[in-house]
């Protein structure tokens, strides 16, 4: 997570990310997203996984760091691969950068999978 948010202050300078809205695709337990809100500034953050148990942990950790809130910047979602995102609430409101630390391995077809987002 954190050379992921090393690489992307490279690419696209230190301080490009505040405020962005960001999709992190795959996000586990949410390391990553919490990281583009804490470290990198981003003003949102949806963390996306196919596994309820790692929204779970995600959230707790995420509850852990930030405390329990209705208003946190990051926001964790559990969304199937195949299923229709356009209708999630989260989806109404685009986003500046997608990220995915750790799910195109598990894609069959990656070039699809990152015209769907």
């Amino acid at each position: 997570s954190e050379l992921v948010c090393e690489k992307l202050e490279q690419a696209i300078g230190k301080s490009a990310l505040l405020g962005m809205r960001v999709l992190d695709v795959g996000c586990g337990a949410g390391a990553l997203a919490m990281m583009l809100a804490e470290r990198c500034g981003a003003g949102s953050v949806v963390g996306t996984d196919i596994s309820s148990k790692m929204i779970e942990a995600a959230q707790k950790r995420r509850d852990e760091v930030c405390g329990a809130s209705e208003n946190h910047a990051v926001r964790f979602v559990c969304v199937e691969l195949d299923e229709d995102t356009t209708r999630l609430p989260e989806w109404k409101e685009k986003f500046d950068l997608v990220v995915s630390g750790s799910v195109m391995h598990c894609v069959q077809d990656a070039d699809a999978f990152v015209r769907s987002l």
